[in-house]
This record gives structure tokens, sequence and C-alpha cells, in this order.
């Protein structure tokens, strides 16, 4: 029992791998998302200096990431609303 109680407590590598994402997004690169306007999700992955697939993981466990938008046939996310997350985040 007690060796099943220290591997709960332990982190979990989803929350280990997001934790080291949004360190990197320190030094996140600011000019590759437009001002304002819509963002592509490879432009919101490039400003995170994430993966496609870690944008789309935050969509579903992140309430406070800002959510896309239908765009024709694709989505597109506010670049103005990505920014102000990245600065409430970043702090």
């Amino acid at each position: 029992m007690n060796e099943k109680v220290i591997l709960e407590d332990q982190p979990n590598l989803t929350e280990v791998r997001s934790l080291l994402q949004m360190m990197q997004t320190i030094t996140a690169p600011k000019d590759a998302l437009p001002t304002d306007g819509p963002a592509t999700i490879q432009q919101v992955a490039a400003y995170f200096q994430v993966t496609e697939k870690t944008i789309r993981e935050w969509q579903k466990e992140k309430p406070s990431f800002p959510k896309p938008a239908n765009f024709g046939k694709s989505l597109r996310w506010d670049a103005r609303k990505v920014r102000n997350y990245w600065k409430k985040v970043a702090g």
C-alpha cells in the first residue's frame, strides 16, 4: 500500500511535459504571430515553441487557453487573445 501512495503522489508524465513546455515558452519568439487578426495553429505553435499536437492538448486541458473560431473550413485563433494569454501566464 505504501508504494501505491508514493506512486500516486508523483507528478504524471503529462504534467511534467506541460510544465517543461510552459517553461520553454519564456523564450518564445513573439514575431511568429500576427499582431492581430486570425492566426493558424502553426503560427500559435511557433509562438509558444511547441508542436501543433501540444496546442490541441492545451485546448482540452487548459480552460483559460484561447478558443479557436471557425474560419471557413479551418480553425483560427485571435492573435490578440493568444498574446494576452501569454502575458497572463508569463506574469
